[in-house]
């Protein structure tokens, strides 16, 4: 089975962790044990990072193991998840505030649309006649 490469996720998750622990590119350096020039170009995509590069980073940020090896397409997705999903958990976990709250009523509608979809009501009365 082949997985694709996907590390503007894998950095998506990572940049989504920095922001919420408060690290600075400096800081996750020191960490990790990596450069901040490595830091800087894993997580402007200018390189790829090695395994071990991933797994200092990932023990870094205190992500579960296997957490960002799943995120860049290393490993494959845990079982009964959804790749898609991951990934836009961490699109999501960079929104705040008022961007955060209308996040969420979309998603809430679009799902009540897709209920309603799924399940539509029949407000006719019982003896009304269908048409063809």
């Amino acid at each position: 089975m082949i997985f694709c490469m996907s590390y503007d996720v894998m950095v998506s998750k990572i940049k989504a962790k920095m922001d919420a622990l408060g690290y600075k590119q400096s800081e996750l350096a020191k960490k990790s044990g990596l450069s901040t020039s490595q830091v800087s170009r894993i997580l402007s995509l200018e390189s790829t990072p090695s395994q071990d590069a991933i797994a200092s980073i990932e023990r870094a940020l205190k992500f579960l193991p296997g957490t960002l090896f799943r995120a860049a397409g290393i490993l494959p997705p845990e079982p009964g998840k959804d790749p898609w999903v991951e990934a836009q958990k961490a699109v999501i976990a960079q929104l705040t505030g008022p961007r955060r709250n209308l996040a969420e009523r979309l998603l809430q509608g679009l799902l009540d649309e897709e209920n309603a979809q799924e399940y539509p009501t029949d407000t006719r009365p019982a003896n009304a006649t269908r048409n063809p």
